[in-house]
């Protein structure tokens, strides 16, 4: 963090290096004001933290900071781990369980890319992210995710082209599906269309149930 504004502050310390007699690994001794992950102090992260809280474009805040654009979403990374932490808490805690999902994938790296999202279409809430779009991709989802706390999913929305309902079936066969165009995960609330697709795949699997 600049003692005055623009002004770039750079700290020059000493500390040991060390070899290991058995292995010749050499390491460093810890430097105990650096931020983990870093190299800055912890008194500069936490004031791009506070910029990053309002909201404030990483971009911006690299022009403001001077701090390089990759420790800077290393920060903002943290900062949304710990709110999706926080809020998952919450809902452990109101014994929450989500009733309708959609699954959608979305571009990243200017579309050469992408990624697949699962949404909570009640709360908006975003459970999963995860590389690619494959069906291998999405599979990581059922691993990584407490099945416990999907227990009582009712239906899942999907894009038409997508060939998740399998993965589906396998994991959540409690579940209904629903093959439409995807909600697409840019309205955060979800999409009401699909919430209706979903509610309505419900009410029909209970008729024939």
């Amino acid at each position: 963090m600049p003692v005055y504004t623009g002004t770039r502050q750079d700290l020059e310390i000493e500390h040991h290096r060390y070899r290991c007699q058995n292995c010749a690994r050499t390491f460093c001794e810890e430097i105990p004001f650096r931020y983990p992950g870093t190299r800055i102090n912890e008194r500069a992260a936490s004031w791009i933290s506070a910029f990053l809280r309002f909201n404030i474009p990483i971009s911006t805040v690299q022009k403001i900071t001077g701090v390089h654009w990759d420790t800077i979403k290393h920060i903002q990374k943290e900062i949304m781990d710990e709110a999706a932490a926080d809020r998952m808490r919450e809902l452990l805690m109101q014994g929450y369980r989500p009733k309708h999902l959609a699954v959608d994938e979305f571009a990243i790296h200017k579309g050469h890319r992408y990624a697949t999202c699962v949404m909570d279409l009640d709360t908006g809430d975003v459970l999963w992210v995860g590389k690619g779009r494959t069906k291998a991709d999405f599979s990581i989802f059922f691993h990584e995710m407490d099945m416990d706390y999907l227990s009582e999913v009712e239906a899942v929305a999907m894009d038409m082209n997508a060939s998740y309902n399998a993965l589906v079936s396998e994991h959540m066969p409690y579940a209904g599906t629903v093959r439409q165009g995807c909600p697409r995960n840019s309205q955060a609330g979800g999409s009401e269309e699909a919430q209706g697709q979903c509610k309505a795949a419900e009410g029909g699997r209970r008729s024939q149930g």
